[in-house]
Formats: structure tokens, sequence, C-alpha cells
């Protein structure tokens, strides 16, 4: 079965086609008007006066035509077409300056000055009245947001329909890229495990039982948690949620039958970064210079960080007195039981009567100064030198506890402004048709591609993706993807040209299909939101990737809200609604999806004033504007 097409929204003709009519129905009036004075020359006998004035009135239709048409150009359409813009620009940025339409219509230029500031006074007095309204709740509101941001217990709110509302700084370290902590987002992307959401809706659907609190024990990343789910007062029905770290707790319970736990296995042993621990040592032992090279593959181990740096500190000083001016290459090895911790050097082994000293050293800079042997009991290590395969280099091994931590950590990011949103209780449902969905009620993910060409059928490939989460009419600052991609190839420089990217900066970049998998479970089941989109979509379907979700395409939507102007591109749009690119790299992924996001918030008002409200009128204006380019694309 086939769909009928909208039918496309009437308003003032596209320029180019005024232009072509006019030009169309100047040059007919000119040849006929040529034939016409020919086909009467050689049926008269004229005189060249006669000819002359033939000629004139012959030709001087055509040319008035062509002059009319060129004064109404100057002096109507152009001044209509500036009027235009300049109240799409009011609706969607009033604190912009309203250009003057010129031409005829330049009488008009003080009212609508005079509307731009009645329009403006209008929405101060508005925001006012609103702040006041809302100023006492506000600051008991402030006050428990300080409260809880300060609480070391990790906190989760949210509403009935299991969207986040809030958390606290404690709740965001259980919680990493690309399934981090963000308003809106859902109980069961968070944490998917079906029981805690059997137990969060049975909390919810029972008022009467809400003073009972539901525990719930789940596994994210590599740590175990006890939750405990209860309800709060009232008919809205927000849950809240703590969670506690058990992970210790929950190994010794149920590790291998048979095998003692570590004297420090549980809480008090974390997972560390091998390259990260050797550069907190190489600061402890000498800031000014780096005394270790790491080498090799970095990976996790289980350990005591602080213990573990005043223990190899120690045993590095003793190796400095045997190898003055020495510096060493570290490395993890990792084993069947176990990981080492190895520093090599050139030179031989130390033989097993020094270590066995070396293990009855005091470590001073720890509290009640323990001796060597009782940190490495602490971790049930070992303490052993041997040769390195060759002869020619030595080591000193320490083995370590695994750590099932695989991925190398994350970046450390700048404290998240967007920790809560109360509003989004008060938004539609999320489960119910998402064709009636309302727009602003859209969990919208913005998002941009770049590539290694334009020619994606002939050989091209994704190279960076980036995207950035809306929700309730905000554009969440931090809530962002961002990952470049190993193209297999080498990048041409006409592509470098404009979006910046070298070879050097993929080298090492993750694998097509991984960045794929986690822009997957970011956008999760979010309305997908592009420009351009039709580019963007192909790209990933070269790539595999399927897209079962809705597109919104914001150049779409501006060619059908705006089909008299001449261009829809993301820079005509941002200078057009007055946004500007502070903090944001263009022609990067992710800078280009964030610029998208803020067009999208600039068109929601003019939207609205058609009273396209729901994602089904969207989709249906925005197909109204797909031409013959798109389609093949």
């Amino acid at each position: 079965m086939t769909s009928k097409r909208p039918p496309t929204p009437r308003g003032m003709p596209a320029h180019q086609r005024l232009i072509g009519l006019w030009l169309a129905l100047g040059g007919l009036s000119l040849l006929g008007g040529t034939l016409f004075a020919v086909w009467l020359e050689n049926r008269l006998a004229l005189d060249s006066w006669e000819r002359a004035l033939l000629w004139a009135g012959a030709l001087s239709g055509g040319a008035t035509l062509l002059a009319v048409g060129a004064l109404l150009e100057r002096y109507l359409v152009r001044p209509l077409r500036t009027l235009h813009e300049a109240f799409a620009q009011l609706l969607a940025a009033p604190e912009a300056p309203i250009a003057s339409p010129g031409g005829w219509l330049e009488s008009l230029a003080p009212d609508i000055c005079q509307i731009a500031v009645g329009w403006r006074e209008d929405r101060a007095r508005l925001e006012s009245a609103r702040e006041e309204g809302q100023q006492a709740a506000l600051q008991t509101r402030r006050a428990l947001e300080t409260l809880l941001q300060h609480l070391p217990t990790p906190l989760l709110l949210f509403d009935h329909h299991r969207r986040l509302l809030l958390f606290n700084h404690a709740a965001e370290a259980f919680f990493v890229s690309p399934c981090r902590l963000g308003l809106g987002k859902r109980l069961e992307t968070l944490m998917p495990a079906p029981s805690l959401v059997t137990r969060f809706d049975a909390l919810v659907g029972n008022a009467a039982d809400a003073t009972f609190a539901r525990e719930a024990l789940v596994g994210l990343s590599d740590r175990t948690l006890a939750l405990s789910l209860a309800r709060l007062p009232g008919e809205s029905g927000e849950v809240v949620i703590t969670l506690r770290d058990v992970t210790g707790f929950w190994e010794r319970t149920v590790g291998e039958p048979g095998r003692l736990p570590s004297p420090g296995a549980g809480e008090r042993l974390s997972s560390i970064w091998s390259n990260a621990f050797w550069q907190a040592l190489d600061e402890q032992l000498d800031p000014s210079q780096a005394l270790i090279t790491p080498i090799g593959v970095p990976g996790w181990f289980k350990g005591h960080a602080a213990s573990l740096v005043a223990l190899f500190e120690v045993l590095i000083t003793q190796l400095k007195v045997r190898l003055p001016q020495r510096r060493f290459e570290g490395a993890l090895v990792n084993s069947d039981d176990d990981v080492w911790l190895a520093f090599i050097w050139r030179g031989e082994t130390i033989d097993a009567t020094t270590l066995s000293n070396w293990r009855q050293l005091t470590i001073e800079s720890l509290p009640l100064a323990p001796r060597v042997e009782r940190v490495l009991a602490l971790h049930q290590s070992r303490l052993w030198s041997e040769p390195e395969p060759g002869g020619e280099y030595a080591r000193l091994c320490v083995s370590l506890p695994h750590s099932r931590r695989q991925s190398a950590p994350a970046p450390a990011s700048a404290p998240r402004p967007e920790f809560h949103d109360f509003q989004i209780a008060r938004l539609d449902s999320p489960v119910g048709p998402l064709a009636e969905r309302a727009l602003e009620a859209l969990d919208l993910v913005a998002f941009d591609t770049e590539t290694t060409g334009l020619d994606l059928r002939g050989g091209d490939t994704l190279l960076s993706l980036g995207a950035c989460r809306i929700v309730n009419r905000r554009l969440l600052a931090s809530d962002v993807f961002d990952s470049l991609i190993d193209p297999g190839r080498r990048i041409p420089p006409a592509s470098t040209a404009i979006h910046g990217i070298v070879d050097a900066d993929v080298q090492g970049a993750p694998a097509l299909a991984t960045v794929l998998e986690r822009f997957r479970r970011y956008r999760g089941d979010a309305v997908l939101l592009a420009h351009n989109a039709s580019f963007d979509l192909l790209a990933l379907s070269q790539a595999g990737e399927r897209v079962d979700t809705p597109v919104l395409d914001t150049l779409l939507i501006s060619r059908a809200l705006d089909g008299a102007l001449l261009d829809h591109d993301l820079d005509t749009l941002m200078q057009r609604y007055a946004i500007a690119d502070t903090g944001t790299r263009r022609h990067t992924a992710l800078g280009d999806a964030q610029l998208t996001a803020r067009v999208w918030l600039a068109l929601l008002p003019r939207l609205k004033a058609r009273n396209v409200t729901t994602l089904k009128a969207l989709v249906t204006l925005q197909m109204s504007a797909l031409d013959d380019r798109d389609a093949s694309l």
C-alpha cells in the first residue's frame, strides 16, 4: 500500500521560481513581439521612421514586463522576504535585532520595531511573574538540592514512568559511558535487570504498600550493587533508589569453593589502572623526572593504592642503591591466577637473601609503619626476581589479584550541571503511541557524522560520530557521545580540509562495529535528529547499522516552514535564528550535533504557532519538503 504524499504548505513561491517565471514571461513577450514585428514588416512597405516605431511598439511589452519585474523584486519581493525572516527570528530569538524590510515596506519598520519591543516586554513581564510566584518553592528546592548533592549515599529519584528526575554526585561513580546518568533516562536503560523493573512497577502500583522498601541485587559493570527502592508519599508515585556497593561481600559469599578470600579482598581493594599507578608512583618518587617507562599493554589489577605506592617506593629505593643512576621499565604481566607488576632493568637479578631482607624493611610513610611483608600479605602477593628472556635484562616482580575490568578508564569530565529536572514528571506518558506524543515530551538524540569522503556507496566510510541529548526542551551539556573511528584506510586531504581529522588522530581509535554498538546503547529508543539526515543515515546504512526509530531533519523542517527563503544549510539557520557557535566546533561530529539541537529548539516555537505539536504532525510536515535528491539518498 502506497502512502499519499502530503500536500506542500501554501505560501510565498520560492525566490528562484519567481525569477524564472519573470524571465520566462519577459522572454516570451520579447519573442512574440519580435515575430509580430518581422511578420508585419514583411507585409507592409514602411518608411524608416515607421519601421522604428513598429519595432519599438512590438518590443515595449517585453521590456516593460522585465522592468516591472525588476522593480517589484527590489521594492516588494525582497522586502517581503526580509519581513518573513524578521518575524521568524522574532519568535525564535526575540532578543536579536530586527532588520528593516526596506523598499515599499520601509514605512512598516517602526511598527515592526514596536511589535518586537512589546513582545520582549510581555515576555519579560511574564518571566518576572513566574519567577516571583516560584521564589519560595525555589529556595526550598535549592536547599534540598544542596543537601542531596553533599550526601555520601548514592541516590536516584525516578517518576512513575521510570524516568530519572534527580541524582547526586555519589551516584555518578557507578555509571560510566555510554550508559552514564542523564535526566530523563529510563531505569531499564541504566540498569537492564527485569527483576528490578518488576519490583519498581509493583511499588508504583501499590500506593498502600509504599512504606515497604523493595530490595534488589544488580550487577553493573564490574560491581555488585544492593538497591533499596522506596516510594515517596503522595499520588505522583516517585520512587527513590539508594545504592550500596557490596562487591566485596558478594565475592566472598559466592567465591570459588575451597578458596580462601584474600585478607584484603572485598571493599578494601579496588581496581587500579596500571598506567595510572606508574604515574602515581613516579610522582611519589621524583616529580621532576620520569623514572619509570611503562611498556606493554596496560591493564587493571586489584589493590590498595596508597599502600602499594608506598611499598614500591621502598623497593625502588633499594634497587637504586644497588643500581645507581638507573631508570626502569614498568610492565603489567598477566598469568592464569594473578597479574604481576614487573620492574625491568639491564643487569643481574636480585638474590633471594637480599629479597628476604627487603621483606623485613618497614614502610615509614604508612600508619603504624608496617613491614613490607605485611603489605604483601594484605594483597596475598609474592615477591621475586628473575631474568628476562635472553638474559640481558632482569626484573623484580610482585603478584597482585586480577581485576574484572577490561576497557580503559574514561577520561575525567567537568562536573555536570544537569542533575535534576522535576518538570520531566509532567510530560506525557512515554509508553503511549509514539506518533501522538507531544514534541516537548520526545526523548531526542541529535547526531552527526564525519566521513572519509562523500562517495559513501563507492567506499567512503565513517570517521567520527557525535551525539547529544535533548530532554524537556533542554540540551544537556554533558550527556554526549563523541568518538573517532578507525576507517581502515587513508583519509584524503580534501576531506581533512573540511573536518580537520588526519590519519594520526584515528590511529588506535575503536573499530566501526565497536563505536556503532556504543552509539546504539547511548541512543536507546530515542527519536533521532540530524541536519540533512539523509546523508548521515546513508553513512550508517552503508556501515550495516539499522535505524528503526523515527528520524527528524532540521533541514527538511526549515524548508517546509520557509519554502520561499533561499538557503537552509546549518550556517544559514544559525544566522537566521541568531545562534552563536560559542563553545562548539563547526565541522566536527559533536559540534554540529549540538548546533543541530539548538536549531531544533529555535524551530519549536514556530512549529507550535502552526499547531504542529505531535510527532505525527511533524513527520507529515517534514515529508512535504522531501525532494527527489533526498529520496535518492
